[in-house]
C-alpha cells in the first residue's frame, strides 16, 4: 500500500487550543472531534481533518490545509511566532515536498511531481544541503545515468531524490523520527 500523508507541523505556537489554531489558520471549527487515530491512520484520507500534538509541536493532517501551505503566500502570517512546516509525502501519485515558514515568512517551498518540479522557493535549507550525492545514489548508478542521460540527467534525478530525502528527513524535526522511520503512536483527533 502506498502512504499518502498531508501534514501540517507547528511548533512554537503560544495557544494548545485546537480551536483557537483552527481559526488562525482558517479551518472551520465548526466540527467537533468524534475519535482518536494514530498519525498513520491518517493516511489517504486527504478530505477530513485531523488535530493533536507531539510534545512541543502541534500536527494538523488535512489535504486542503497542507494544500494552502504551497499555494498562499500568507498562510502563516497568522502565526508568526512559530515554525511551520507542511509536507506532502504521496507515494501513489509520486509527490513529495515541503513548505517551510518562520516568523510568519516563507523560508522554502519545494515539491515535486511525478518528477517535475511544481515549487522551488527560497534557499535550501539543512536537510537538503547535508545529503550528499552518495546518500541518494550509489556511485554505479550515477555513472549509469550519464552514460544514458547524461551530467544534466543526473543533476535533475539528484535534486528530485534530493526533495524526497530531504521531505522524510524534515519531520525529525518535529516527531523525532524520519517520517519512514516513525515507530511511536502520535494520536490525534478525527474531526467530522
Amino acid at each position: 500500500m502506498s502512504y499518502r500523508l498531508n501534514a501540517v507541523f507547528i511548533r512554537g505556537n503560544n495557544s494548545t487550543d485546537n480551536a483557537e489554531l483552527l481559526n488562525k489558520l482558517g479551518i472551520s471549527t465548526r466540527l467537533l472531534p468524534k475519535n482518536q487515530v494514530d498519525f498513520f491512520e491518517t493516511n489517504n484520507r486527504w478530505d477530513k481533518l485531523f488535530v493533536g500534538s507531539f510534545e512541543n509541536c502541534n500536527i494538523i493532517c488535512h489535504g486542503k490545509t497542507t494544500n494552502r501551505a504551497f499555494e498562499e503566500d500568507n498562510f502563516a502570517e497568522a502565526l508568526p511566532a512559530a515554525e511551520i512546516a507542511a509536507i506532502i509525502w504521496d507515494e501513489s501519485s509520486e509527490t513529495f515536498g515541503f513548505a517551510l515558514f518562520q516568523k510568519g515568512k516563507t523560508v522554502r517551498k519545494v515539491l515535486i511531481s511525478e518528477g517535475s518540479f511544481e515549487f522551488d522557493i527560497g534557499f535550501s535549507i539543512d536537510e537538503e544541503s547535508k545529503l550528499k550525492d552518495t546518500e541518494l545514489l550509489d556511485a554505479d548508478e550515477m555513472l549509469d545515468i550519464i552514460d544514458a542521460e547524461g551530467k544534466e540527467a543526473l543533476q535533475q534525478i539528484l535534486k528530485s531524490e534530493r526533495t524526497i530525502h530531504s521531505t522524510n528527513r524534515l519531520v525529525k524535526r518535529y516527531l523525532k523520527a524520519e517520517l519512514v522511520s516513525i515507530e511511536e503512536e502520535i494520536l490525534l483527533e478525527e474531526y467530522g
